[in-house]
Parts: structure tokens; C-alpha cells; sequence
């Protein structure tokens, strides 16, 4: 079986959408038996760097909603994540550009670690703060799954998989993918969002039938 995931990693419900598709695939058996193909997707292409930023602003602010309606969905959010074992601490999100996050993954994938590495990144945004955007932060969570530092550090420098991260984005807009998680199983049945263990449990044995 082959699942396809568009996710980014400044999306709260892409992370939480992952984790509850590996937990269907593991009480299914199949964990192991899946090939997982991890594609980008850029919610922001323009998004900027801003470190501690107020998430709870700038969600305000880009939706046009009150500071509390934009607090009381960040925080639904953190309870969400809780429940299926994640941390995120919206208070110490340093939000930036992910193309060069989506590029470390190109990378990684040439290795057999790029399931590794997007945790790696996930966690790295929603729970630690740490700037995907920044080279350095990149090449140190690259070091930690296994790649070379100085190999990694010239492609992201040289931008060498960044063709490969518009391929993904021009594949999203022929699927007409507006918004993420999206998977796609055997290149035919569609999940979009961040749905249920169940739910995923169920559209897998369905494929698999």
C-alpha cells in the first residue's frame, strides 16, 4: 500500500493528522508495510521569520477574528494535540518560511529517513520553537537522523531539491489540494484532514479490500 501525505509543517493539524495515521497503521499491522511518500505543501509561500512571536496576534490578525476567538482556537488546538500525545507550545512558536524545511526532506529522503526527519521537524516547530527557516537549526536535526552535515548544508545553500519541493506544489494544484493534511491511498481514495484513528483504520481496510 502506498499513502501520499501534502502537509507543512507551520500547519498544527498536519502533525496531529500524521501521528493518528501511524497509530491506525500500527494496530492494523501494518506499519511496517506501508510506503509512506511525503510531499510539500507551503500553506504561506510569503511567510517570514518571527521569533516568540504572539500566535495568537497573528492568527487574529490574518483571519481578521478578535485575539480571544484566536486564543480559544489555538488552545482547542493544544488540547487536541494532547490527546494524541503531542506538546505544542504555541508561546514559544518562531514561525518562518518552510521551503527550506521541505528541502531538508528531499534530502533526507534520498537517505531512507525522511519519516524520520519530518517528525523531527514537526517537533522541532511545535514543541521546541526552533526556526525552520534558519540553515543552521536544518543541518543540526539533519546531523540527528543521520545525514551528512556539510552535504546538507551545500544543498540547502545551493538549493538542489528545490525543484523537487515545486514539483510536489504543481502535483497539489493539479489534485486541486486546497489545504492540508491530504493523503492519498493507492492513488485513489482521498483523506483530507486531520480525521479520526478510526477513520483512518476504516478508509485503509477499505482500500485493502
Amino acid at each position: 500500500m502506498k499513502i501520499e501525505i501534502w502537509s507543512d509543517f507551520a500547519c498544527p493539524f498536519c502533525y496531529i493528522g500524521e501521528v493518528r495515521l501511524k497509530k491506525a497503521l500500527s494496530e492494523l499491522g501494518l506499519i511496517d508495510k506501508v510506503d509512506l511518500v511525503f510531499h510539500s505543501y507551503e500553506l504561506n509561500v510569503n511567510a517570514k521569520r518571527h521569533q516568540n512571536a504572539d500566535l495568537n496576534q497573528l492568527i487574529a490578525t490574518k483571519y481578521n477574528i478578535s485575539y480571544e476567538e484566536a486564543k480559544q482556537n489555538n488552545d482547542r488546538i493544544v488540547r487536541m494535540a494532547e490527546k494524541s500525545g503531542l506538546k505544542y507550545d504555541f508561546t514559544n512558536i518562531t514561525t518562518n518560511n518552510t521551503n527550506l524545511a521541505h528541502q531538508a526532506v528531499k534530502a533526507a529522503e534520498g537517505r531512507g529517513k525522511a519519516d524520520l526527519m519530518v517528525q523531527k521537524l514537526f517537533a522541532a516547530y511545535f514543541t521546541d520553537g526552533q526556526d525552520l527557516g534558519d540553515i543552521n537549526t536544518l543541518v543540526s536535526i539533519g546531523e540527528e537522523v543521520g545525514l551528512d552535515k556539510k552535504k546538507l548544508r551545500l544543498d540547502l545553500e545551493n538549493k538542489t531539491f528545490k525543484d523537487l519541493v515545486e514539483k510536489d506544489e504543481k502535483k497539489a494544484g493539479e489534485l486541486s489540494i486546497s489545504g492540508v493534511p491530504y493523503f492519498l491511498i493507492n492513488e485513489s481514495l482521498v483523506i483530507s484532514g486531520a480525521v479520526s484513528v478510526k477513520s483512518f483504520t476504516e478508509s485503509i481496510l477499505s482500500v485493502k479490500e
